[in-house]
């Protein structure tokens, strides 16, 4: 029965229990499964009451006494309740690594600070966490990062050597989007919106389209335009790069339709894409390009986190060389980018072939040029505004730096900095056999002689870099709350969720 809700829980709804206890019993007479009694109250009872609770208790284990993080967003669900999404981040003693797994959804009252802090508290209380918090990553939102008033300012009141990591993917995005709402006009967006709208209503569309792309290509088969969400800047590259593949063929079928039809929208769309400036720009689409290359970095589960500097800097390097000029010796992240502009900024290779080959009169590329450098000029200004902090904190983990680092000293006392100053001063002169595992090594007299400096080295790697995994959970809570099941109590979508996790851990 335990198996049986198991399966359910993670692939299937409630209701279909009902049928596969009767198909277990009709094909399997001559087993216990012929005894079997297991429907919708008692499946629902199982994955509530013993395999969430099993799963909650197994997930506390394993963080045991060690530091931990805790990744924290905001969102409502179908039936339009406030909850707070909590995953946490810490070393997994089985899998001898940093996870991050998910903890619980918590229903908000109260969508201030002082709300969010009771639900949290609530939350670490109900399953023993109450201490070794380590830092907290949040959106930038002024309810959890305020100076006054903010969760985290009221939760560094309460534990001084707490850290605060703002999500580098959501400030990424925000980079993204006033860069492209400052300088680039809103014909853009337009083209890329309608064009997919054009698809996804009407079918006649597409059988027009796919005739024409199998005319002009020989035989090969079209790929449908790519939505873009209005609210995230960054996805629109995979769009746009479709768009650009497509160019000659969408720009027959809107000539077609602009003959024939006597569409509004065929119409728009028909000159946007006649116009050189809309290809021009478009191919401005490696600088999305190089932002979602980092923002996939961040969201990954198993990237290396002493690596992540790497990808921040040679994106932040990359704006700064395309703008600034190439000889002055400056720091992308520091420096004022206005003293050291670049009269003639590069577009990069496809930008520029596209101006040639569309023979853009002077007066339109200066126009381009001008609002392409502004595009690049305000991505980098608005990165160094908004990753400082970040910047430094990952910085210190691809260094491990011993000295002061990001107050995580304060938790420690006088005689333990000191015996880390001394493990760091000796762990050059070890021959080492085992350097794969460095929490398993051991002395002559198998006791660990770099506990300490592990124990620190832990408690830096284990702070987050984005809120990824939370926007996760945000989706597995789409799935399983839905217009049909709208009524699931937040309590069993919360031992879903386990049962989930769990599995996909697990690799069920």
């Amino acid at each position: 029965e335990a198996f049986i809700a198991l399966y359910i829980a993670k692939h299937s709804l409630l209701c279909s229990v009902d049928h596969l206890t009767e198909l277990c019993k009709v094909q399997f007479r001559d087993s216990h499964a012929s005894s079997l009694k297991l429907h919708t109250s008692k499946c629902t009872a199982i994955v509530d009451n013993v395999l969430a609770p099993h799963f909650i208790t197994e997930l506390v284990s394993d963080v045991g006494d060690g530091p931990y993080c805790l990744l924290l967003d905001e969102s409502n669900d179908i039936s339009v309740l406030k909850v707070l999404g909590v995953v946490i981040r810490y070393f997994s003693v089985k899998q001898k690594k940093i996870v991050s797994r998910f903890l619980s959804l918590v229903a908000l009252e109260d969508f201030n600070a002082d709300g969010i802090i009771a639900a949290l508290n609530n939350c670490i209380s109900n399953i023993g966490l109450l201490q070794n918090l380590n830092g907290i990553s949040t959106d930038n939102a002024s309810v959890m990062t305020g100076i006054n008033n903010g969760l985290y300012s009221k939760l560094k009141s309460e534990i001084p050597h707490l850290v605060l990591v703002r999500c580098v993917c959501h400030s990424l995005e925000l980079a993204v989007s006033h860069a492209y709402e400052q300088t680039l006009t809103k014909f853009l967006d337009f083209l890329v919106k309608e064009t997919y709208n054009c698809f996804s209503q009407g079918a006649g569309w597409q059988i027009t389209y796919n005739t024409l792309f199998v005319a002009i290509n020989d035989g090969a088969e079209p790929h449908k335009p790519l939505w873009a969400c209005a609210t995230r800047w960054i996805s629109f590259e995979p769009a746009v790069k479709r768009i650009l593949e497509q160019w000659l063929e969408l720009k027959t079928l809107f000539s077609v339709a602009h003959e024939k039809e006597h569409c509004y929208m065929a119409d728009r769309l028909y000159t946007l894409f006649c116009d050189p400036q809309s290809h021009t720009y478009l191919t401005v689409k490696n600088v999305l390009l190089e932002v979602q290359a980092v923002n996939k970095t961040f969201e990954g589960n198993n990237t290396d986190p002493t690596k992540l500097l790497d990808g921040l800097v040679r994106l932040i390097t990359s704006l700064g060389c395309s703008v600034m000029i190439p000889t002055a010796q400056y720091d992308f992240l520091t420096c004022d980018v206005h003293q050291y502009l670049y009269p003639h900024p590069h577009l990069g290779y496809e930008a520029e072939k596209a101006l040639r080959d569309d023979c853009v009169p002077e007066a339109v590329e200066a126009s381009i040029r001008e609002r392409c450098g502004n595009l690049k000029l305000v991505l980098l200004e608005k990165i160094q505004n908004r990753l400082p902090e970040n910047v430094e904190i990952l910085r210190k983990m691809s260094a491990f730096s011993v000295g002061p680092i990001i107050e995580l000293t304060a938790m420690k006392s006088p005689e333990e900095i000191n015996k880390i100053e001394v493990q760091w001063r000796n762990i050059h002169y070890i021959l080492w056999e085992n350097v794969d595992d460095t929490e398993q090594f051991r002395n002559a007299t198998n006791e660990k002689p770099f506990r300490e400096l592990c124990n620190l080295a832990l408690r830096i790697l284990s702070l987050p870099h984005s809120n990824a995994e939370v926007e996760h959970v945000f989706s597995q809570l789409n799935l399983i709350k839905n217009k049909l099941r709208s009524c699931l109590s937040l309590s069993f979508v919360n031992a879903i969720l386990h049962v989930c996790y769990k599995l996909k851990r697990g690799k069920c």
